[in-house]
């Protein structure tokens, strides 16, 4: 049958944050030129801003961008640990492997979502001010299945999530199920 072959990713595209205007100006256009690249190589002039130099990349990160770098210590400080370490294990060898380009870009955009979206800027403030904020909505799993064989790769899955608080509603739809189904899934999760 017919298979499409594979897009052929660029190597490493040096991106460059200077003292200057940001590079290339429109944070989209930059992500745009830069998905079809194994990585981003991002190295700054010794006048960057490391608030700009952070600012870029958290952005990159968040878009999925695998990011190559040397972070200094200030812009580690604004970055967070976790994303610093991500960026600094991030090699373009490691990225020229199509899976192992996929995990790292999902761990930084992950990471990146996680510690710098607007919610978790306005959880930090509540945190700070003493406030409470409404509780996360949980969010419901429905899976359907009628291949017990099946339900440990599937609770797999369910264990891989992570956004809490969540639940699972499992309909079974056939007899085949062990009668200790409940004691197992309350185990498994």
């Amino acid at each position: 049958g017919y298979r499409p072959a594979a897009k052929r990713r660029r190597e490493a595209v040096p991106v460059r944050v200077s003292d200057g205007p940001s590079p290339a100006g429109d944070p989209a256009a930059l992500i745009e030129a830069l998905r079809p690249a194994v990585a981003a190589e991002l190295t700054s002039s010794p006048g960057a801003d490391e608030l700009e130099v952070a600012r870029w990349l958290i952005c990159l990160a968040a878009a999925g961008v695998p990011l190559i770098c040397d972070v200094t210590p200030g812009v580690a400080r604004l970055i967070g640990p976790e994303l610093t370490a991500i960026i600094g294990s991030t090699t373009l060898e490691r990225c020229r492997d199509p899976n192992e380009r996929d995990l790292t870009s999902v761990r930084a955009r992950r990471t990146a979502l996680k510690q710098h979206s607007v919610s978790r800027r306005w959880e930090s403030i509540a945190e700070r001010v003493g406030l409470r904020l409404a509780p996360r909505p949980t969010v419901s799993i429905i899976l359907c299945t009628q291949r017990p064989r099946q339900l440990d790769h599937a609770l797999e899955q369910v264990r891989r999530q992570t956004y809490t608080p969540c639940e699972l509603v499992l309909v079974r739809h056939s007899d085949g199920f062990p009668t200790d189904l409940e004691a197992q899934l309350e185990k498994a999760l």
